[in-house]
């Protein structure tokens, strides 16, 4: 992108690139039907600015979001769940004390996400999906059943869960399978009445990224059985969910174990020059083990 200054040309770090700022949601879906593929949303830009600068990527196109007029800038709490707008900001989730009723362990994992100035600038949607393995909010929105809502051409709109994405970035067009979806809203349920959460993970100092971290939800079936799922985020691959059942009055670590013994087996590590994989795989069992018994026997969030 080049700006026009008295007959100047000022370059700046990205490649060259066509900006668009539509005010409507409407303006987005005709710009996405209008334009080529190589197009790029950006609203908090704590992925996209950063690659744009690097030139890791070079997009025909920016379409910018934030300056939507009547968008939410908080969650909107229903009776069922809460929806999350494209402009929401993380610290906006600390500001919702519904919400932080409703999940008493978002408080914590959100406070370890990144900085305060990143969590005033990032958007939920665009931290969801990034598609970074290490993220917190995607494992907590998994045992909170995330769905994400997506518009494509003429504002047709269709739900789906968070864990159908195709697209590996969340910046990109491609936010769906069909050509031109963007995702316009994220859905997060209400845990039942009587679930019990708990967060843990270990980086190697304060706000860098997670080693390794595991989220766990615990309750009860409608039949009565102890329910257990937990989500392990940062050493693998990609995200990592497990869920665990047994009759009411299970011992806890029984399911808790059940839990470590699949992760160690399940769990696709990476190694780097943070911590090899071997140390990885060995922290992520301790840390769902831990999760897991404090929510299994109500010590947990």
């Amino acid at each position: 992108m080049r700006q026009s200054l008295q007959n100047d040309f000022i370059a700046v770090k990205p490649a060259p690139f066509c900006y668009h700022r539509p005010t409507t949601r409407d303006e987005v879906d005709a710009l996405l039907a209008q334009l080529p593929a190589d197009v790029y949303l950006l609203a908090g830009g704590q992925s996209l600015v950063p690659a744009l600068n690097s030139r890791t990527i070079r997009p025909v196109h920016i379409v910018d979001l934030n300056h939507l007029r009547n968008e939410p800038r908080h969650p909107v709490a229903e009776k069922n769940e809460f929806r999350i707008g494209p402009l929401v900001r993380i610290s906006a989730l600390l500001g919702c004390a519904e919400l932080l009723t409703a999940v008493p362990v978002a408080g914590q994992l959100l406070r370890s996400v990144a900085t305060v100035p990143v969590r005033n600038r990032a958007t939920v949607i665009g931290n969801m999906m990034c598609g970074e393995s290490a993220a917190e909010l995607p494992a907590l929105a998994a045992l909170l059943d995330a769905r994400v809502v997506t518009r494509g051409p003429g504002g047709s709109t269709r739900t789906r869960p968070l864990t159908e994405r195709t697209s590996p970035r969340h910046d990109r067009v491609a936010g769906g399978p069909a050509d031109g979806e963007w995702v316009s809203e994220l859905l997060l349920s209400r845990p039942a009445p009587g679930t019990r959460m708990a967060f843990e993970e270990s980086g190697r100092r304060f706000a860098a990224t997670a080693v390794a971290g595991a989220v766990a939800a615990a309750g009860r079936t409608a039949d009565g059985r102890s329910s257990l799922r937990v989500a392990v985020f940062g050493a693998g691959t990609k995200p990592l969910q497990l869920a665990a059942e047994g009759p009411a009055g299970t011992a806890p670590h029984h399911l808790a174990e059940q839990i470590g013994h699949r992760v160690r087996s399940q769990l696709v590590v990476r190694g780097d020059v943070h911590a090899p994989a071997d140390y990885r795989l060995r922290l992520a069992c301790e840390l769902s083990v831990s999760v897991s018994r404090r929510v299994l026997t109500g010590t947990g969030g």
